[in-house]
């Protein structure tokens, strides 16, 4: 998400972006999007809050950025999103604590979610109540400093390990 480009629409800071998807899952977004009669981007938002929340975390984290596998030009395509700044931290932090583009995120979460045609876990997605708020909470321990990002604001904060 390097080359965003913030604006002001709607007196809400957004951010323009764009991801390389596969054709077949770009017409698979597009498709639920319109059955859903919201944006792409907006479904977008919504597929990958979903994925994250509900999905596996990945255990090895390390290393360098996992991108989609490599394929000829003529299999991707370019969709543009809009999103609320909010929104595109919460992606942003995924792509830096998980180690996966954008790009591959949304592609996974389109494998997990838009693989049956009758699209019926998708069906309540569209709830209006955003969950992607986070909190960070950092401490040193024995040398090392430590982050720890709890994706919801939590009811009663984690234990800190005695510092």
């Amino acid at each position: 998400m390097a080359d965003d480009r913030a604006r002001v629409q709607k007196s809400k800071l957004m951010y323009e972006t764009s991801i390389n998807i596969e054709r077949d899952s770009y017409a698979k977004i597009t498709e639920a999007a319109k059955r859903l009669g919201i944006s792409r981007s907006r479904f977008v938002a919504i597929l990958l809050e979903r994925y994250v929340l509900q999905g596996k975390t990945p255990i090895v984290t390390r290393g360098t950025v996992r991108y989609q596998q490599s394929r000829e030009k003529e299999h991707w395509k370019k969709l543009h999103v809009v999103l609320p700044v909010h929104v595109h931290d919460f992606f942003d932090d995924v792509r830096k604590l998980w180690k996966l583009s954008v790009s591959f995120l949304v592609a996974l979460a389109v494998e997990k979610f838009l693989n049956n045609s009758d699209f019926s876990e998708i069906a309540h997605f569209t709830d209006n109540y955003w969950q992607g708020a986070h909190t960070i909470i950092q401490f040193k321990q024995n040398g090392l400093q430590y982050i720890v990002c709890c994706w919801g604001i939590p009811k009663k904060p984690p234990q800190i390990p005695i510092q």
